[in-house]
C-alpha cells in the first residue's frame, strides 16, 4: 500500500511539473518572440530611413545650383567659341552634344529619383516649411497638377482636407528628414515625412496574433491537463474502490460461514432464525455493495431478464428500511413491466437507489 500510494504522490508530482514546465515555457517563448519582432522591426526601420535619406539627398542634390550653373558656362563656352572665327565649328559642335550627353545621363535623377524599380515602397512626401505638399505642373500632361506624395494611393490624397490629413499622418509617424535648396545665402528648407511599410505594419501585429495562438495552446493545455488530472483522480478513485471490494470479500465470506453456523445452531429456534434471516440479508446486502464496488471503472456485463423482480427487490428493501417511528411513511408501487432488459441487476439497484 505505502508503494502504491508513493507511486500516486510520484504522478501528481510529475504531473503539476509539466504543467510549471509547460507554462514557463510559454511564457519564455512569448518574451522571446516579442523581443526578436521589436529587433526586427527596429532594423526594418532604420534601413528604411537610410533608403528614404538617400532618396532626400538624391533630390538635394540635384538642386544643387552647381549643376545648373555648370550648363550655363559650357553653353555660354560654346557660344563665344561659336563666335570666334578661328574655331572649327565641329569643336563647338562636340561641346553642345557633350553638354546635351551630360544633362541626359543623369544618374541621381534616373536611378535613384526617378526609377520606381530601385525605389522603396515607403509611403513618403515632400512638404516645404509650411507643411503644404510640393505641388508640381505638367501642362504636356492630362493632369496639371501633380503632388509630392510617394507610394500613396490617389484616392487618399484627391482634396485638400485628404492631402492635409495624410501629411499630418505622415509627421507623426517618424522624424522629419531635412531637405536644403540652393546656396546659403538662398537657402529653401524642405522636408521629407514619411511613413512605415507593409512588412512593418504586418510585423507590429505579428506579436499580437502569436500572444493570441499562444494564449489558444496554453487553453489547450491547460484543459488537456485538467482532463488528466481528472482522469488520475477517477482511477485513483477506482481503484481504491476495487481494493474495498477485494478487501471487503474475506470478512463478508467469513461472515456467511458464521450465518450457516448459527442456523445449523439455532435450527430449533424461530426468533433466533429470524434474527438471523435479517442479518444474512444485511450480509448479502453487503456482499452486493462490494461487487458494485469491484465493477466499478469495468464495462458491466448486462443480462437480459424482467425489470419488475429487480425493481420489487430495491423496493422492499428500502421499505424495511424506511423510520418507523413518527409518522408511517407508504411507499405505494404498481409496477406492471413484463418485457425483457438488458440490464446489470446490482448496477441497476444501486442506479434505483440514488434516485
Amino acid at each position: 500500500k505505502k508503494k502504491k500510494k508513493k507511486r500516486i504522490m510520484n504522478l501528481f508530482a510529475r504531473t503539476s511539473g509539466i504543467k510549471v514546465s509547460l507554462v514557463i515555457f510559454l511564457v519564455l517563448l512569448g518574451a522571446g518572440s516579442l523581443i526578436y519582432n521589436n529587433y526586427l522591426v527596429k532594423k526594418i526601420l532604420r534601413q528604411e530611413r537610410i533608403s528614404v535619406e538617400l532618396w532626400a539627398k538624391a533630390i538635394e542634390f540635384n538642386a544643387r545650383p552647381i549643376h545648373q550653373q555648370a550648363s550655363t558656362r559650357l553653353l555660354l563656352l560654346a557660344n563665344s567659341l561659336e563666335q570666334t572665327e578661328s574655331v572649327p565649328d565641329s569643336l563647338v559642335n562636340e561641346l553642345l552634344e557633350i553638354e546635351s550627353i551630360r544633362s541626359s545621363s543623369d544618374f541621381v535623377t534616373d536611378e535613384l529619383i526617378l526609377n520606381e524599380d530601385r525605389n522603396f515602397e515607403i509611403p513618403a512626401v515632400v512638404v516645404d516649411s509650411g507643411d503644404h505638399p510640393l505641388e508640381y505642373n505638367y501642362p504636356s500632361m492630362d493632369t496639371e497638377i501633380e503632388y509630392s506624395f510617394k507610394n500613396i494611393p490617389t484616392h487618399k490624397i484627391d482634396t485638400p482636407e485628404k492631402r492635409a490629413t495624410m501629411v499630418a499622418k505622415l509627421k507623426g509617424k517618424n522624424p522629419p528628414i531635412k531637405i536644403a535648396l540652393g546656396d546659403e545665402s538662398t537657402s529653401i528648407q524642405q522636408y521629407v515625412y514619411y511613413g512605415e511599410s507593409r512588412t512593418v505594419q504586418l510585423l507590429r501585429y505579428f506579436p499580437y496574433i502569436q500572444m493570441g495562438i499562444m494564449a489558444l495552446l496554453l487553453g489547450v493545455g491547460y484543459t488537456t491537463y485538467q482532463s488528466l488530472k481528472r482522469t488520475e483522480q477517477s482511477n485513483l478513485w477506482v481503484g481504491m474502490a476495487k481494493e474495498a471490494a477485494h478487501q471487503l470479500g474475506t470478512p463478508i465470506s467469513s461472515l456467511f460461514g458464521w450465518i450457516h453456523l448459527f442456523k445449523d445452531e439455532y435450527e430449533s429456534d424461530p426468533n433466533a432464525m429470524n434474527m438471523i434471516s435479517e442479518i444474512e440479508k444485511d450480509v448479502d446486502r453487503l456482499s452486493g455493495v462490494a461487487e458494485r464496488f469491484g465493477k466499478i471503472g469495468s464495462t458491466p456485463e448486462l443480462q437480459s431478464m424482467p425489470i419488475e423482480p429487480v425493481l420489487n427487490g430495491v423496493i422492499s428493501y428500502l421499505e424495511r428500511r424506511l423510520p418507523q417511528l413518527g409518522k408511517a411513511v407508504e411507499v405505494q408501487k404498481n409496477l406492471m413491466a413484463t418485457s425483457s432488459v438488458k440490464i446489470n441487476p446490482e448496477l441497476f439497484q444501486w442506479a434505483v437507489e440514488n434516485l
